[in-house]
């Protein structure tokens, strides 16, 4: 009887060591919320190194529904801009951060818009490329594989790259505010900005590729850039920035 009580001792002190090692499986799935059609929004939370939290604010947009402008503070007669203040003068529904620019804020890497493209391909290995076709679906391509044909409607340049083919990209590490672009297995696109709190770079590629699921995915301009500013109807969101930004992704409904 001994020797069976000190067993179900062991047992029960080695169970919770067990749950420590293995991962979560109760995570509860995202569950997106219904903006308008076509239109989704979720929230993500995790925690820093610090163990604080942070949310990644999450909207999934169908391409049949939406289009994603990729729209320069220069067209307002500026060179900088906030996210809330591009929905304002567009009327799209969304805005956020998007191409990295320099401190004069001349956008840095490739922007196409309407087919048209106003700055050129940048030669950095690590830099990716996020197109949208005017037959084709969305695309995140390295540079040495983007092609620039007639057929390209909108694209940007930035990086690194999160998620290839469904697995995370390992990248230096990297804490910041995070805005990022993704592609879902069935073509939908996805725009995301942290809130509060500096993400790794790794954990956000981790947190994309296993929680959420996406296929690919390309970081976007971050740090004090990530901005995003939403209003649909009743709803509104804004991420705030620290500075304005030289351009920035919209999403306008189709006509």
């Amino acid at each position: 009887m001994t020797r069976m009580r000190n067993r179900k001792i062991v047992s029960l002190l080695f169970l919770p060591l067990i749950a420590l090692v293995l991962p979560s499986s109760s995570r509860a799935a995202i569950s997106w919320k219904h903006l308008a059609p076509g239109l989704e929004e979720a929230s993500y939370s995790t925690h820093d190194s610090q163990g604080s939290e942070v949310i990644l604010q999450l909207y999934k947009i169908q391409l049949h529904q939406y289009r994603l402008k990729l729209v320069q503070a220069a067209e307002f007669m500026t060179d900088r801009i906030y996210a809330k203040d591009l929905v304002k003068r567009t009327g799209a529904l969304l805005a956020m951060n998007a191409s990295f620019f320099d401190p004069a804020f001349k956008p840095l890497g490739l922007i196409v818009n309407d087919g048209k493209t106003l700055n050129p391909l940048r030669p950095i290995s690590w830099w990716a490329v996020f197109s949208l076709g005017k037959h084709g679906g969305p695309k995140i391509e390295k540079i040495r594989k983007f092609d620039a044909n007639a057929d390209v409607e909108m694209a940007v340049q930035a990086g690194p790259r999160l998620v290839e083919d469904g697995k995370p990209v390992p990248t230096k590490p990297n804490y910041s505010q995070k805005s990022f672009v993704a592609i879902m297995p069935t073509n939908e696109v996805i725009l995301g900005a942290t809130e509060r709190g500096l993400l790794d770079s790794n954990e956000l590629s981790r947190i994309l590729a296993d929680e959420i699921h996406v296929k690919q995915a390309l970081n976007l301009d971050g740090g004090g850039s990530t901005q995003l500013y939403a209003k649909v109807s009743a709803y509104e969101k804004e991420i705030l920035g620290f500075t304005p930004v030289a351009n920035g992704i919209v999403v306008v409904p189709r006509k």
